[in-house]
């Protein structure tokens, strides 16, 4: 007889909480309901086996991440991209409804911290998808992320009217929302702005309906914001004076407003001067700015970039960069120059072509006192490329550590990928060791 049992419910369900190495079952429930909130479900649910104890255990976690893959909030890298294929998701779709009533039919909790819906579903599950929304909302849930990837022939998901409707406080408690591939309309946003007091994270990605929209107010509680992907929208306009992080296209039509708190934003510009100028002056106004990521697009112009507005508090600079052949590299020296304080700068280099003869071209020196690191991706071997890759080398007077991953975006067509990196890597080796100083730190990826 095992002495470390206290008791058994019958001869096939001992309770095994009685043992003296089994520190996780003395804890008590709350922490255990806890602990199992950031497992997926799949995980959480199979720990209802372990005895009577823990049969309903699962049932009262705090966060329901229901996707049928198994995932959890802990374990998620990104909101935006899962890709299924076509046949699966409409095979499945029916299964995962049922799974979900199922869940939440059994389901206890009374509050929820996050509430996540993450399947192919569209307006023909327009019925489900509505209740389970009353369902989270009914439960003053503070995350709630209704990611959907609808079949092409299956028309996107709308919130319903008699859904939206601002009464009691089943919205005050909500903190963030993300809403993929569902079609808001200006007035769904307005209401959950106007609404919902402690959002301080709103990510709307694609959704078709939205036009000419407005997220401002001075007293929105609003930290982080994205809005991507929204192929419609025209206009957009932003004031929000506790916004800390901004992710948007840069559309001709964008106009930011009282941003105090802004330190990091993340866009897309087309590569000439007149749009480049544009966007350096509005974010010039943005006292705190330390974070730019910005991917520049092709562009039929481009033409010398002067009096660019510095950004004066900027410390790290993205810049994801696609040769088209038509382009001038050297022309992002002057984005380097208009952030004077400068501390990080990152290249990601991609080539969508490949070129016979790189025309050399000229680049004027200019000191930097302040960069520190930077890191280069892709683009080894291109003539122009490296050129630039000198003239970082030789005007960052401070640079204590330089960061190469030769292989990224590169486009390779050898059968042995292992090999043709391993001989990548090694000529960016000899090439970088015979440039880059002792004092300076060298990496290579």
């Amino acid at each position: 007889m095992d002495t470390n049992r206290v008791g058994t419910n019958s001869e096939s369900d001992p309770i095994c909480i009685g043992r003296d190495d089994d520190r996780i079952s003395r804890l008590p429930d709350e922490v255990l309901v806890e602990i199992l909130s950031s497992l997926s479900l799949k995980e959480s649910g199979r720990t209802s086996v372990l005895s009577s104890r823990w049969t309903n255990l699962w049932k009262h976690t705090t966060r329901l991440y229901l996707d049928m893959d198994g995932g959890s909030s802990s374990s998620r890298k990104t909101k935006h991209f899962k890709f299924r294929p076509v046949l699966m998701r409409r095979n499945t779709c029916s299964k995962y409804v049922r799974w979900v009533d199922r869940v939440l039919e059994s389901h206890k909790c009374i509050v929820l911290k996050e509430f996540a819906i993450c399947y192919c579903l569209g307006l023909q599950h327009e019925e489900p998808i509505t209740r389970w929304l009353e369902y989270a909302f009914a439960r003053q849930v503070r995350s709630l992320e209704l990611n959907l990837e609808p079949c092409y022939d299956d028309p996107t998901y709308s919130l319903p009217r008699d859904l939206l409707v601002a009464e009691g406080s089943q919205f005050k408690s909500v903190e963030a929302l993300t809403f993929k591939d569902v079609s808001l309309s200006e007035k769904d946003i307005d209401f959950f702005l106007r609404n919902c007091p402690l959002l301080e994270e709103l990510i709307v990605f694609n959704s078709p309906e939205l036009s000419d929209l407005e997220v401002c107010g001075p007293s929105l509680a609003l930290k982080h914001l994205e809005i991507v992907f929204c192929r419609h929208l025209k206009s957009l306009r932003v004031s929000a004076p506790r916004l800390a992080r901004f992710w948007v296209a840069t559309y001709d039509g964008l106009l930011i407003g009282n941003l105090p708190m802004l330190v990091e934003i993340r866009t897309q510009c087309r590569d000439d001067d007149v749009r480049l100028g544009h966007l350096f002056s509005t974010l010039s106004t943005s006292s705190r700015l330390e974070t730019l990521r910005l991917k520049l697009l092709q562009s039929p112009e481009m033409h010398e970039l002067h009096n660019l507005s510095l950004l004066p508090k900027l410390k790290k600079m993205v810049i994801e960069y696609i040769e088209d052949g038509r382009r001038n590299i050297f022309r992002l020296s002057d984005l380097i120059r208009a952030s004077p304080f400068l501390e990080e700068f990152v290249l990601k280099y991609k080539c969508a072509y490949i070129p016979n003869n790189e025309v050399e071209e000229a680049i004027v020196s200019s000191p930097h006192h302040h960069l520190k690191v930077v890191k280069f991706s892709g683009g080894f071997g291109r003539t122009n490329y490296l050129r630039f890759v000198d003239y970082i080398l030789e005007n960052c007077l401070v640079l204590e550590k330089v960061i190469v991953d030769p292989c990224s975006g590169t486009l390779n067509l050898m059968l042995d990928s292992t090999k043709f990196e391993e001989n990548v890597r090694k000529k960016a080796k000899q090439h970088f060791e015979a440039r880059v100083p002792q004092h300076i730190e060298l990496v290579i990826l």
